[in-house]
């Protein structure tokens, strides 16, 4: 028996693409179609060809409708990771290419933590690390031990921990941190989202390069759940729409402002560096 023909889909996600490049300006896979098809290669484990990528991504065949085949529409997606970014099929197979432009730039703008994630490149010599305060030391302790290799990292309630910094210059920097437990604003789901610069001392502040072990402390709070952290850092200071010194929620159209400049004015030099860890029962 021969293999039963694959059912392709209506669309074109070449003009996709092209948007995510320019949405998505650190992300490797935007570089070329080149370096796209390298990244589908890590997830097939095949690496096609770019006319067999484009033709698979919505060229089809001559003298045809453009068409995508399902399999690649998948790795589209994980290679940008898309569902996290509220881009789902629903939006890439939208039969009006302008109206799905628009939809995908509105994601993008309600996701701006997710995207700012995204921005994270294998380049970027950064770290962010947590190092708990020893409870058998006092709270007033300047010692701390090193949490294991781990990359998600237990931290228990009650707890409390300082930040490390790792940068390749120095730089000002951000660190922004969302809580796991969803809610609904203005009728769309979001994730409370904070930033701890004034928490953790470094607002407003060039820091030096190389490890550098933050002043300020932290002490785990509920929720439970995933909190995923983020440090942008940057040679120049960061245009914050938010007083930095100010521990509040940020919004989402806070977080889109401070997406665009990042998107507008420094895709070259600003870099990312993240941490995710549970917050658990002590």
């Amino acid at each position: 028996m021969g293999r039963q023909p694959i059912e392709r889909l209506p669309g074109d996600l070449r003009p996709v693409y092209k948007q995510l490049q320019a949405l998505l300006p650190r992300h490797p896979a935007c570089a070329s179609w080149d370096r796209l098809a390298d990244h589908f290669g890590k997830i097939r484990r095949n690496t096609p060809t770019t006319p067999v990528l484009q033709r698979a991504l919505g060229a089809g065949k001559p003298d045809e409708p453009p068409s995508i085949h399902p399999g690649y529409l998948e790795t589209f997606r994980q290679v940008f990771g898309l569902d996290e970014l509220g881009v789902g099929d629903a939006i890439l197979l939208h039969p009006a290419p302008d109206a799905r432009t628009e939809m995908i730039a509105d994601a993008f703008a309600q996701r701006a933590f997710a995207w700012i994630r995204r921005q994270k490149s294998d380049t970027d010599g950064d770290g962010i690390s947590l190092a708990p305060l020893a409870a058998t030391m006092g709270p007033e302790s300047s010692r701390y031990q090193a949490l294991g290799a781990d990359p998600i990292k237990a931290a228990p309630v009650g707890c409390h921990y300082r930040f490390q910094v790792t940068l390749s210059e120095e730089s000002y920097i951000t660190i922004l941190s969302q809580d796991p437990n969803e809610v609904i604003l203005d009728g769309r789901p979001y994730n409370p989202t904070h930033c701890l610069d004034g928490l953790l001392g470094c607002a407003n502040r060039l820091i030096p390069a190389g490890n550098l072990l933050l002043p300020g402390r932290v002490r785990m709070n509920e929720p439970l759940g995933l909190t995923q952290t983020v440090m942008v850092a940057s040679p120049r200071p960061l245009a914050l729409p938010w007083d930095p010194s100010d521990l509040r929620q940020l919004s989402p159209a806070d977080l889109n402002r401070f997406m665009n400049d990042l998107l507008t004015h420094r895709p070259a030099v600003f870099r990312v560096a993240t941490l995710d860890y549970h917050v658990v029962p002590k």
